[in-house]
């Protein structure tokens, strides 16, 4: 059995079994496009470099983080990644907080909530 390594940001750059290359990542996540004055636009996500208008009152300024907020007939959701700064080696796995989020309400947002579950998970 043989598993296939996803790609990170943080896998070594040297990473010849990863999915894809570092390169396709870094213009995945780039954000070409300015939506306000912390928040860029890229390919299907929102990019925030840093994160100064935390969900909690006890958010603090950790880096950048990444989103994706979504909504259909009855339905809201939100995907938010906000990996460590830190990189890790080739034998150690990605870390940082994932959120994923979906309720059956129509045309609320999510995103301040997810927001909140992360600071509460990385603290």
């Amino acid at each position: 059995l043989q598993t296939t390594k996803c790609f990170s940001h943080q896998a070594s750059p040297n990473s010849k079994d990863a999915y894809l290359k570092k390169d396709v990542i870094g213009l995945l996540w780039k954000g070409d496009a300015t939506v306000n004055s912390r928040t860029m636009a890229g390919l299907g996500w929102m990019r925030v470099n840093r994160d100064d208008f935390g969900g909690g009152h006890r958010c603090s300024s950790l880096g950048g983080l990444w989103y994706h907020t979504g909504s259909a007939v009855g339905a809201s959701s939100v995907l938010l990644i906000r990996p460590t700064t830190s990189r890790s080696s080739q034998s150690t796995p990605p870390s940082g907080v994932c959120v994923a989020m979906l309720c059956n309400l129509q045309g609320t947002s999510l995103l301040n909530l997810a927001k909140e579950v992360e600071e509460i998970f990385r603290e």
